[in-house]
């Protein structure tokens, strides 16, 4: 199960998943319209989204285009600031 992003303030928890960091790039969206944007299923959106499935090769890089990211963004831990 996917932990609960703060959409209030864009901040994505360590240990964040895929999931995670779709919804966090999709506040405002729904699954619908972003479907339809991409060319892809509703169920296939909602999987994404819900974290049942991820995206893998063209459909990732197709994500990270559409909503103006890199496709590491969707897997990289934050970096750190030292204290």
């Amino acid at each position: 199960m996917s932990r609960q992003v703060n959409t209030t303030s864009g901040q994505i928890p360590d240990g964040a998943s895929f999931a995670d960091r779709l919804n966090e790039a999709l506040a405002g969206t729904t699954s619908e319209s972003f479907a339809r944007r991409i060319d892809r299923t509703l169920r296939t959106v909602q999987r994404w989204r819900s974290g049942e499935s991820e995206p893998r090769g063209a459909d990732l890089v197709l994500i990270a285009r559409t909503l103006d990211r890199d496709p590491g963004w969707f897997y990289i831990e934050p970096e750190r600031e030292a204290a």
